[in-house]
């Protein structure tokens, strides 16, 4: 869900994610696809924060997986990201850090994408309306707000030379389109 999902508020945080289960297979906190050895993971921060249940199936989706890409709403913020931020719309709406911190639930998916072992490469996010990249841990954060005047993601990424992921890892998977 995304904080623009707000019409749907006024029923509550239950029933909101009551109305969109049917669009994730019943599970608004977490969701997994696998494509190849690449594990693509979404999870729910629109209301400023994770809950424990989704840091818990977040923590399962990870166990195993050499290569992901986390994809969330709100980005985290890192020190690129805040300065960034702050030029360009004076105030940090990111995720802990010099952002938001409306309770410690960040820190916990800070710490997964900057353990030794984390396959986390890359963070997908939205909510700023503005592209960015920056380096959390290992992992390259981007955000974007896709519309007709931005290119989509992956022109980013591969516009800017980063290479995230070895050449073979999607050698098997569908081709999306």
């Amino acid at each position: 869900m995304g904080n623009h999902d707000s019409i749907f508020y006024p029923l509550g945080e239950e029933a909101t994610r009551q109305r969109f289960a049917h669009l994730c297979s019943g599970n608004t906190e977490v969701q997994k696809v696998k494509l190849g050895e690449l594990a693509i993971i979404g999870i729910d921060n629109a209301r400023d924060r994770y809950t424990e249940e989704g840091l818990a199936q977040l923590k399962r989706a990870l166990e195993g997986e050499r290569y992901a890409i986390l994809c969330q709403h709100i980005p985290l913020s890192t020190t690129e990201y805040h300065v960034d931020a702050m030029e360009k719309a004076n105030r940090d709406l990111g995720l802990g850090g010099q952002g938001l911190c409306v309770d410690d639930s960040w820190k916990t998916v800070f710490a997964l994408i900057e353990a030794e072992d984390s396959p986390v490469k890359a963070l997908f996010c939205g909510d700023c309306h503005r592209d960015h990249q920056s380096r959390l841990g290992k992992a390259t954060m981007f955000t974007s707000p896709l519309n007709a005047n931005n290119p989509p993601i992956s022109k980013l990424a591969l516009n800017s030379g980063t290479s995230i992921f070895p050449n073979t890892l999607l050698r098997d998977a569908p081709t999306l389109k």
